[in-house]
């Protein structure tokens, strides 16, 4: 038997029941969901509300760090560090190409 993790009264002696609550019997805190596979089947997980809980606040988590490198990574393509150490935005080669494309005619012109 195992214990109850979640310290019920009516589970420290018989343990955890590990099924579904139905009104009489089981636990309310007894989850079980169905999850898709690597493989494309589907595998039904049984476990109590708190491990659930940890696995969610677990993916939750690995999004969080996924998303603060993809930030992260994107702010240090859009600045680049000057001569004095300060970050500075970076110009775009679109309009830089654009400004010596204006300079070039502007030469030709005054020559």
């Amino acid at each position: 038997m195992y214990p109850c993790i979640r310290n019920l009264d009516r589970f420290k002696k018989k343990g955890c029941p590990q099924r579904l609550w139905d009104g009489k019997e089981g636990c309310p805190c007894w989850i079980e969901k169905i999850a898709p596979t690597k493989g494309g089947e589907k595998d039904i997980i049984k476990q109590c509300v708190d491990l659930w809980m940890f696995k969610l606040h677990w993916d939750a988590n690995c999004l969080l760090e996924g998303n603060q490198q993809a930030t992260e990574s994107f702010r240090n393509g859009m600045v680049q560090t000057d001569e004095n150490g300060k970050n500075q935005p970076k110009p775009d080669p679109a309009i830089l190409l654009l400004l010596s494309f204006i300079k070039a005619t502007q030469q030709k012109q005054i020559e």
